[in-house]
């Protein structure tokens, strides 16, 4: 059964790009769809590992002009943290993002997203990622999907390729230029965060909110939310059936009548 809740006319058939994020979008937020012995979920485990080893180093603090860091505005530090550690250098860079996503990736595999993101390779449908992590964190989730790590064959922007930080205005033009997208209206972004759907929407991208959580939208949110899905599986394997189905009209228009008698 679907979880979809559509605000605008999406025209599936029409779309022939595919951007998503990658933390709490392929993998739940929702701590039901975790085992009973997971403590949290992963994203919140990453938060608070980055935090742990950004609190411990004064010299980081001083960067950001803060005493602690606050997790709830990482989408802005992050991109600065990252900075900081690379000028340290590709060992100690390394060894900071291995302390970061330290975690077990032990959620429930998505056979659904799995086979829908195959079929839409298969019928051609260009798919990227677009994430404020690491590309090996990427490759984890991919292989607890049972998805192979090179799945998209390189067509990734991560937070050690990408210029700028999500949600600005100026990532959203970054992806449209790094995945060659020559018309935004024709691509569709999935995210967790409604900030970086409002981005991605002001680039003229059609947007698709995953929320397996239960939060709200405001009404100011739902102005720039094409739809809302619970599970992404469920929007890929909708997206494949509409290609599917013009694929078998635009088949049926070029068989010619057979007349009888």
């Amino acid at each position: 059964m679907t979880t979809a809740k559509f605000f605008q006319d999406l025209d599936l058939a029409n779309i022939d790009t595919l951007v998503t994020d990658c933390d709490d979008t392929l993998y739940p937020g929702n701590l039901k769809q975790y085992p009973r012995d997971t403590e949290a979920a992963l994203h919140g485990r990453i938060k608070q590992n980055i935090k742990a080893v950004v609190d411990n180093d004064p010299e980081m603090l001083r960067v950001l002009g803060v005493e602690s860091l606050d997790i709830s505005t990482l989408g802005d530090s992050f991109p600065k943290i990252i900075k900081h550690f690379q000028q340290k250098g590709e060992a100690r860079l390394n060894e900071v993002l291995g302390r970061f996503y330290d975690v077990e990736y032990n959620f429930n595999p998505n056979h659904v997203l799995a086979s829908g993101l195959q079929e839409l390779k298969t019928i051609g449908i260009r798919l990227a990622v677009d994430t404020n992590g690491p590309a090996f964190n990427l490759e984890k989730v991919l292989e607890r999907h049972g998805i192979e790590a090179n799945f998209f064959d390189g067509q990734v922007l991560d937070i050690l390729t990408a210029k700028h930080g999500k949600p600005t205005a100026e990532r959203a033009a970054e992806v449209v230029k790094r995945f060659g997208i020559t018309d935004p209206a024709r691509a569709v972004y999935l995210d967790d965060s409604p900030d970086v759907l409002r981005k991605m929407k002001e680039a003229g991208f059609k947007t698709i909110w995953i929320n397996d959580t239960g939060k709200k939208l405001t009404d100011e949110q739902r102005a720039f939310i094409d739809a809302e899905y619970a599970n992404p599986g469920d929007f890929v394997q909708e997206m494949a059936s509409a290609h599917r189905a013009l694929e078998i009209k635009q088949t049926q228009r070029k068989i010619p009548e057979r007349k009888f008698g």
